[in-house]
């Protein structure tokens, strides 16, 4: 089920289950998409879409996104990078070199700093650890 916990897909099953299509009102979501799964493409590849988006170094060595601050170093302060936000992962570009990589939090309500990885850390080594932060997020409260 990939990221997503199995609470959350099940609610957003439920949700489109009775969300109407927008341009057929009579049909829900979740019926569109039934009907329309198996001319859907499988892909069975990671998803590596991002969102780019500028920003600036604090005098703090942080950078700020998504109500989030993640700790750079200090060579980066006042200059720009790109924050690219992929769906499981953060980097920062600068001179459009790639300069930090960390784990991506997603949490609302609460600010976290986060201290990001050097890039030398080997592929194989950092998507272990990934893997284990995925692991330890924490399941999101239910719902009353």
């Amino acid at each position: 089920m990939g990221l997503r916990s199995r609470p959350a897909a099940e609610f957003h099953r439920t949700a489109s289950g009775v969300s109407r299509h927008p341009e057929l009102r009579e049909r829900t979501i979740w019926e569109m998409f039934e009907a329309e799964r198996s001319s859907l493409v499988h892909y069975a590849g990671r998803f590596d879409g991002f969102h780019a988006v500028p920003a600036s170094v604090s005098k703090t060595c942080l950078v700020r996104f998504d109500n989030n601050r993640y700790s750079v170093s200090a060579h980066a302060v006042g200059r720009p990078v790109e924050i690219r936000a992929y769906a499981d992962r953060i980097e920062l570009r600068q001179d459009g070199r790639l300069v930090k990589i960390g784990a991506r939090i997603v949490r609302h309500g609460r600010p976290i700093i986060f201290r990001m990885t050097e890039v030398m850390v080997p592929r194989g080594l950092f998507q272990t650890i990934l893997g284990a932060i995925t692991a330890l997020r924490p399941l999101p409260p239910p719902r009353c």
